[in-house]
């Protein structure tokens, strides 16, 4: 099962710190929280919905969906840390339940974190984050 490391506009939140809360010089940082509310707009994020999320110019969401897989869910946070970046992850509820480690590093990294499935079927040998 491989994780999408994804830019894209979705239904999604981030939380997060501003390139200046970063102790690095030069890091790409998260400019801003963008908070969705699925009340006031529950279609956001759907192929078939026409409008999008209220971003500036080369502003994205950043998500990863369908982890946590280690190795590769370590690598993602160090790389996200590394950045001073801020990202959403929608995990997948059995693997999760696996590997509760990477719940709380996640959460503990300030990242938003959602689900869209307790299990999903794909090949192991895709396994990425």
């Amino acid at each position: 099962m491989s994780v999408w490391a994804t830019l894209i506009v979705t239904l999604a939140w981030v939380a997060a710190a501003t390139a200046a809360d970063c102790p690095r010089h030069g890091t790409l940082g998260t400019s801003r929280i963008l908070s969705v509310d699925a009340v006031t707009t529950p279609r956001v994020g759907l192929k078939s919905f026409s409008q999008t999320l209220p971003l500036g110019d080369h502003e994205v969401v950043l998500t990863f969906d369908d982890g946590p897989w280690p190795p590769t869910t370590a690598r993602v946070l160090a790389a996200l840390a590394n950045e001073c970046v801020r990202a959403t992850f929608f995990l997948i509820g059995k693997p999760a339940s696996e590997h509760p480690e990477f719940v709380r590093k996640i959460a503990a990294g300030g990242h938003s974190i959602g689900h869209h499935t307790w299990l999903q079927s794909q090949p192991e040998e895709d396994q990425a984050g």
